[in-house]
């Protein structure tokens, strides 16, 4: 502190207060020691000397009580003073300063797509409020029969426990009589239905965190990875199969078919590709609801190749074989036996059936195609006994077709005996001529008149009921229909190098189609273009491929080597965004999407079938309102069906917007290129 300052000041009046109390305490003290009386000996000693003298004194001497407190006073007296002059300032002040950088502030921004919208306006009328009073009526009267049906089916059952208690039988007697009698869930049978209804129940909640991950599964890697998405194995371990049974044991997986009104319900096909060695066949149908059995199985005399749910009538199921003949089975039926089967008399196929496709009819009767590796490809009338067969279209390869359309020149002698050109009846005899001509020269060239095209897939449109494509053998792809049996409408070029194993419509856009095959190719195409659109090579031979049905641009290919692959033509037209081994040592030959859920089925050629789902990033152009009402739901209002068509408008021309993009590229490709294609 400063000298002159007011502490400072304060500091000296302090000390000088001090000091002379200090001065007069020992002024008193030799005044008191003045004042004492004399000691014994006669003398009085001063307080100084009398401390030297006490110190000087040897040891043992009496030392006198006056003595004593004068030594005290003495002390007290130096410790006041060491005290007083121990008063030092504990408070030191120092000002510093110090500067720094402002942090500078700092704009960003981020652009984004603005959400896609849509515009839909409707409007009500009387006959609409109508429709719909009659469609709540309709709908109240079926249930007060399905009430009414269910009380007589308890009465019933009711009625056989009480008899069988009376006979004696135990609980686990009547329900293997019942199941021999053919009860089941399917069939009304109720003691079956209960024990189906019980092992659901035990299932459920043994299947608990499968059933959540079912449900509510959302990987969180998505938000890290916003281009790729994942697979998640529901039901089952990590590349192990979710559904099978011991009866399927050296049978591959060679159909998939989801059930048309329950989502919950499809059919697995059971046969074999390793035609050396052929077995018999299998049918099961599983539940998501109970993965440990079949809720139903039937067994075919040959391999099933092929299966398909009727569209309107779920309960019908056709089968194709591998010795060429079809069966039609009817789940509601108690019966192991098929409902339909062809023979050789009816005109079934002589090679093995690929693929079988129902049919939109209008009377009571009902109508399915199918597909073979002989050439035909036949539409099959099914009426109250019996399957009647007509030939669609025979399968020609496309050469042998222009071969047999263009004829070939004719040999000098053959020229010279037709003469002129043919007129009148001497015309006719020239033709014939000319025609025997041809035939000798495809004799000598070792050529028959035509060479026949094994069909190996074929998918009709949704939006053309005529009109189908068809994958061969060889390779090649043919747009046909059935109102002209005897020409092709457009052969694609260049297909593929190896047979065609697949070939799918997509069912929101109806000009596109996907092909697959064992070129470990995909390619997309446009009915009205003859060239593919976009190909991609999977780097293994395709067992089969299928579009999303919530999606337009959403489609899904299995390989040999396990994989799958996943694409999303609007987010990335070039590569697969997901691809996912979901099996070791075992190829996969089918798959096929759930008509209401994000979920895939995948086959393998053990016999085993994974259940997969759908990570968000791999169903975020999913629109739910886009798919096809389930069979026997009831029939959508004016309003319903106008916002579904805007919907499915939205869709086609999304994937409309891929197919420009891809033109204008393939534009500046040359024939070489194709070739590569």
């Amino acid at each position: 502190m400063h000298c002159d300052s007011d502490e400072a000041a304060r500091d000296r009046q302090r000390e000088a207060a001090a000091s002379a109390a200090a001065a007069a305490a020992a002024a008193r003290a030799l005044d008191s020691a003045a004042q004492r009386p004399a000691s014994r000996r006669g003398s009085v000693v001063p307080a100084a000397d009398a401390g030297a003298a006490a110190a000087d004194a040897p040891e043992g001497a009496a030392v006198g009580p006056e003595e004593e407190e004068a030594a005290a006073a003495d002390e007290e007296q130096e410790e006041d003073v060491e005290g007083s002059r121990r008063l030092r300032n504990q408070f030191n002040f120092a000002d510093r300063a110090a500067q720094t950088a402002h942090t500078r502030s700092k704009d960003r921004s981020t652009m984004t797509r603005p959400p896609p919208t849509a515009t839909s306006g409707g409007s009500c009328s009387r006959w609409d409020m109508f429709e719909a009073y009659l469609q709540d009526q309709e709908r109240q009267r079926q249930a007060e029969e399905s009430a009414r049906q269910q009380a007589q089916v308890a009465r019933r059952g009711a009625s056989a426990a009480a008899a069988a208690a009376g006979a004696g039988l135990k609980a686990a007697e009547l329900v293997v009589a019942e199941k021999g009698q053919g009860a089941s869930t399917l069939s009304g049978g109720l003691p079956g239905q209960v024990v189906r209804l019980v092992e659901r129940m035990v299932q459920q909640n043994t299947l608990r965190e499968q059933i959540m991950d079912f449900r509510y599964w959302d990987d969180p890697a998505d938000a890290v990875k916003p281009e790729e998405g994942t697979l998640l194995p529901l039901w089952g371990e990590k590349e192990t199969a979710s559904f099978t049974s011991p009866r399927v044991k050296r049978r591959a997986v060679t159909a998939l078919a989801w059930s048309t009104r329950y989502f919950d319900l499809f059919a697995a096909g059971y046969g074999t590709f390793d035609f050396l060695n052929t077995t018999t066949g299998l049918v099961a149908c599983y539940s998501l609801k109970s993965p440990g059995q079949p809720e139903r199985s039937y067994r075919t005399a040959a391999g099933v190749m092929c299966l398909d749910f009727h569209p309107e009538r779920s309960n019908l199921l056709a089968v194709g074989c591998y010795d060429g003949s079809l069966a039609i089975f009817d789940l509601r039926a108690a019966s192991d036996q098929p409902a339909y089967q062809s023979s050789v008399r009816s005109g079934q196929h002589k090679d093995p059936v690929w693929q079988v496709c129902w049919q939109p009819t209008y009377g009571h009767e009902l109508s399915l195609c199918s597909i073979s590796t002989d050439g035909r490809v036949i539409c099959w009338t099914i009426s109250k006994n019996e399957m009647s067969s007509q030939d669609v279209l025979q399968l020609e390869l496309l050469k042998s077709r222009e071969e047999r359309l263009r004829p070939p020149p004719l040999a000098p002698a053959a020229a010279a005996a037709a003469g002129p050109a043919p007129n009148g009846a001497h015309g006719q005899q020239a033709g014939q001529r000319g025609s025997a001509a041809r035939a000798s020269y495809g004799e000598e060239e070792g050529e028959g008149a035509a060479g026949i095209a094994g069909g190996c897939c074929f998918d009709f449109n949704r939006q053309q009921e005529s009109l189908f494509v068809v994958g061969s053998e060889d390779g090649s792809l043919y747009k046909c229909s059935t109102a002209y049996a005897s020409e092709y409408l457009q052969a694609y070029r260049p297909g593929h190098r190896l047979p065609v194993y697949a070939v799918r419509w997509n069912g929101l856009h109806s000009r596109t189609f996907l092909s697959a095959g064992a070129d470990w190719r995909v390619k997309l195409w446009d009915s009205m273009l003859p060239r593919p659109v976009l190909s991609f090579d999977l780097r293994s031979p395709v067992g089969d491929v299928a579009w999303a049905p919530f999606s337009s641009t959403v489609f899904a290919a299995v390989t040999e080597n396990g994989k799958v692959h996943v694409f999303d033509l609007a987010h990335t037209p070039s590569a697969a965004v997901c691809v996912q081994r979901v099996a070791r040592k075992t190829r996969l030959t089918k798959l096929a999407f759930n008509p209401r859920h994000p979920v895939l089925l995948v086959g393998n050629d053990q016999g085993g079938v994974t259940c997969l789902k759908l990570s968000p990033n791999l169903r975020r152009t999913f629109n739910a309102e886009a798919a096809e009402p389930l069979a026997g739901s009831a029939p959508l209002s004016s309003t319903e069906a106008a916002q579904l068509a805007a919907t499915r408008a939205a869709e086609a021309d999304r994937l409309e917007a891929v197919l420009q993009l891809a033109a204008k590229c393939n534009a500046a490709l040359q024939d070489e290129d194709w070739e590569l294609m």
